[in-house]
């Protein structure tokens, strides 16, 4: 029984995990989080033009992620930061 319990355990966390790192999950969260992050800079800074700011607001987006989240979106610009800032910034609209 205890390792029916255990391997249920085990199953659902790998499972949890799988999901949480799947690249279209990661994608779809940190474009909703470009959005924000304009939204918020935009309510503190009306008039300002996002362009001049976005890619500097990238960078705060790794803080949103877990350490392997973070890896798993690096790993699909290829380890290109910049490649992932753009796309942040672009995500901002």
């Amino acid at each position: 029984k205890q390792d029916l319990r255990y391997n249920k355990k085990v199953f659902a966390k790998n499972k949890a995990d799988q999901e949480r790192l799947d690249i279209e999950n990661l994608l779809q969260r940190l474009r909703h989080w470009a959005e924000d992050a304009f939204n918020d800079y935009a309510d503190d800074n009306p008039g300002v033009d996002i362009q001049d700011v976005a890619y500097d607001l990238a960078d705060a987006a790794e803080h949103e992620f877990e350490s392997d989240e973070w890896e798993e979106l690096m790993w699909h610009f290829d380890g290109d930061l910049n490649d992932l800032k753009i796309y942040t910034a672009e995500s901002m609209g």
